[in-house]
């Protein structure tokens, strides 16, 4: 049974790989069409992107006019991912502080 789930997570992994390289490909394609060449630099940026956010450039590249609008988008996304994990630091450090202030106040009040 346990080499089975082991085989299903690598045949899911490679699922998961085969679609981002795919949808890698098709938006390079696109951008190619739209803009002609493209950076070493902007592909391996693109590389990086999540199926998610390949989906969102494959969209927003529909009203890219130059490689600056590509560039800008690319860099949107970084600071999108940056503010969310931001975000989410300073939501664990919330829920830690509120857990600290309830385990005081009930200390306080017990006195």
């Amino acid at each position: 049974m346990r080499k089975l789930a082991v085989y299903q997570d690598i045949k899911a992994q490679g699922k998961a790989e085969g679609i981002k390289e795919g949808e890698i490909s098709l938006v390079l394609r696109q951008l190619k069409c739209c803009l002609g060449t493209i950076s070493a630099e902007d592909e391996s940026r693109i590389s990086d992107l999540s199926v998610e956010q390949l989906e969102a450039l494959g969209e927003a590249l529909l009203d890219f006019s130059s490689g600056d609008d590509l560039r800008n988008w690319l860099a949107a996304q970084k600071l999108l991912l940056y503010l969310s994990l931001l975000l989410n630091r300073i939501s664990k450090t919330a829920n830690k502080s509120s857990q600290m202030t309830g385990r005081y106040g009930r200390l306080l009040n017990s006195l």
